[in-house]
């Protein structure tokens, strides 16, 4: 079977099978392409090698591509060659070992004063009330992590401090 057969099996495995959406197999089959295109000439997709990869990786790091972009362009290439591995028509995954950069996180966005208001302001005297708004207080004023707070005891609070 050609090379390019392959990827057409490989497209329809992920909109039938796999149950990709449209735009996730387009987006697989555009960097299957990328990466094919980078190829030297005399070499298929079906025959590349880890080595071959992480140079191509390196080169699309080099030209700018993002990490996010860089991590699609591997997940496409870990999903086709695991695919070609399951049909038997390779013996390895290049790509398995390879790794993408870290993606740079978004910091969290801050609360304006309405919604901290909004938050603080529970309404009761029953003890589940008192409760909570304690908990929101000690939650926004402290910087306390979720799983922290969470984790907290009533043996855990030093009442002569």
């Amino acid at each position: 079977m050609k090379p390019t057969d392959w990827q057409t099996i490989f497209s329809r495995h992920l909109s039938s099978e796999r149950q990709h959406s449209a735009y996730t197999v387009r987006n697989y089959m555009f960097e299957l392409r990328r990466v094919e295109d980078m190829l030297a000439e005399s070499t298929q997709l079906i025959e590349v090698s880890r080595d071959q990869l992480q140079s191509i990786m390196a080169t699309l790091h080099r030209k700018g591509l993002s990490p996010r972009s860089l991590s699609l362009c591997l997940s496409a290439l870990k999903q086709f060659f695991d695919f070609l591995l399951r049909e038997g028509a390779v013996t390895v995954n290049p790509a398995q070992t390879l790794s993408a950069p870290k993606q740079n996180k978004p910091l969290p966005k801050n609360m304006d004063v309405d919604a901290v208001s909004h938050l603080l302001s529970i309404e009761g005297d029953d003890p589940l009330s008192l409760r909570d708004k304690a908990i929101m207080e000690l939650f926004y004023s402290s910087g306390l992590r979720l799983a922290e707070l969470a984790s907290l005891d009533c043996v855990d609070i030093k009442f002569d401090q």
